[in-house]
């Protein structure tokens, strides 16, 4: 409950929507009891899927899939567990019904509380795009010369040596390409003024 209280802007209208969304295709089924049950799936399933959606580049499976799955399927026998065995007329259960979606929040943090495997450099390099820019061989000894004239505290931290190296070649390709644009202009006046 303490997690549905500390939910943001953005994830209380995802829990608000769901909630909706499961009012919605609960009432286009005809049994009253199945109603209930469908909505409250429709609406856990739905806010459950938001959330680890928006958390999913921070986080990753705390446990083996079929052991996720179980523990995913016990959630649920405890999200309709109640839906079941009370009399689905009184208010109280009307509060219950729109607010068990809630316990989509300590679903996620139990099973996405694993930490994302941390990739060797080689793993990391080979994730990476290939270089927009082709150097040429000039650009590769301009590259040499620069490391060695360097010092160590030029580069920002947490860059790679070829994140560094993408970027110099970059801003040097930029720098070429504005030059020979100033040359050509400079050239076109001379023959006009000619």
């Amino acid at each position: 409950m303490s997690g549905f209280l500390k939910l943001q802007g953005e994830d209380f209208a995802a829990f608000v929507v769901a909630a909706g969304l499961g009012y919605v295709v609960g009432s286009m089924i005809q049994d009253p009891d199945w109603s209930v049950y469908i909505s409250i799936i429709v609406s856990y399933h739905l806010f459950l899927a938001w959330l680890v959606m928006n958390s999913s580049g921070k986080s990753a499976l705390s446990m083996p899939l079929p052991m996720t799955l179980l523990t995913h399927a016990a959630c649920m026998i405890v999200a309709l567990g109640p839906a079941v065995v009370s009399d689905h007329r009184s208010s109280v259960f009307s509060l219950f019904r729109y607010s068990i979606a809630a316990l989509a929040i300590f679903e996620r943090g139990w099973l996405f509380s694993g930490e994302q495997k941390k990739l060797t450099v080689d793993e990391a390099e080979a994730a990476m795009p290939a270089l927009s820019v082709r150097p040429t061989v000039e650009d590769e000894l301009a590259w040499t010369e620069y490391l060695a004239k360097r010092r160590p505290g030029m580069t920002k931290p947490g860059v790679t040596l070829r994140q560094e190296h993408e970027a110099w070649l970059r801003a040097r390709h930029e720098k070429r390409a504005r030059e020979q644009a100033q040359q050509q202009s400079s050239g076109d006046t001379q023959v006009a003024v000619s």
